[in-house]
């Protein structure tokens, strides 16, 4: 049989081992003393006493397990195995004549962590499905976008075309993405623009440019601050007045739920 050399970890001056493969841990004989609150001799005493001798009915279990068998530390020294240590930081932490403190810290937290890992292992817990779960679902994730960018090129490529060679197929684009969101509307609650709320709500058909920009800039700011993002956008279609063709321009939209914010933003317009 291999034996596998382990290098400690030290922490708080107490070496502990893991197995390269995770599945193995263990103490050093001066780090459980630690543990427990007692002299390192107290240890040795414990785990090299034959099972007659044990101070503790509590501490038989181990007869003949205390040590790693596979794993060793890189200075030669035992390996005390977590089944052996457990038992003895509880020894020390209830029963034994020199309970103290510092095991029954120990022991609070090893109960902890044991509580947690068996509770893992009960319910089937693996962080390995987990993770490649995770990574499948990711590596979906990426390829539906490079199909996505892929025809979006594809469409970007139609529509100069369209542009360059085919007058009139893009107004007649623009009338069918309207559609589709109007229909979108149908099974949504309705939105409004800004000024679409002023003229509903408030009765103000006509507002300045500057007007316009010093509301707008209003209702942004008051909608981020109590909302912590930015409203939605959708198109909105309209003819120009200088050439009465269609066009269509994305604009901020609010439902029914943000007319309070909107009413705040117009008010503090008004006492400007």
């Amino acid at each position: 049989m291999s034996i596998e050399i382990v290098k400690p970890s030290i922490v708080n001056g107490i070496e502990f081992y893991v197995s390269a493969d995770g599945t193995q841990s263990g103490v050093s004989q001066r780090g459980l003393a630690r543990l427990c609150g007692v002299a390192e001799n107290s240890i040795r005493n414990i785990v090299n006493v034959p099972r007659k001798d044990k101070p503790s009915k509590a501490l038989e279990s181990f007869v003949g397990n205390v040590f790693h068998c596979d794993m060793t530390s890189d200075q030669g020294a035992k390996i005390i195995t977590t089944d052996a240590a457990t038992d003895i930081i509880f020894y020390y932490a209830f029963q034994s004549s020199a309970t103290n403190d510092m095991a029954k810290f120990s022991a609070r937290e090893f109960a902890k962590q044991g509580m947690h890992n068996w509770i893992k292992q009960i319910t089937g817990f693996s962080a390995t499905d987990n993770n490649h779960m995770l990574t499948t679902t990711l590596n979906q994730l990426q390829n539906n976008i490079n199909i996505l960018t892929a025809e979006m090129r594809e469409w970007r490529t139609v529509r100069r075309v369209a542009d360059d060679h085919m007058e009139g197929v893009n107004i007649l684009i623009e009338e069918i993405n309207r559609n589709e969101e109007y229909k979108q509307l149908e099974n949504d609650e309705r939105t409004y623009t800004m000024a679409e709320w002023l003229a509903e709500h408030k009765g103000v058909t006509e507002l300045s440019r500057g007007d316009a920009i010093k509301i707008g800039r209003s209702v942004a700011q008051t909608y981020k601050s109590l909302r912590q993002y930015k409203p939605r956008q959708m198109s909105r279609y309209y003819r120009s007045r200088r050439t009465n063709k269609p066009n269509s321009k994305r604009l901020a939209v609010y439902t029914q739920e943000d007319f309070p914010i909107l009413e705040v933003a117009y008010n503090e317009f008004l006492l400007r």
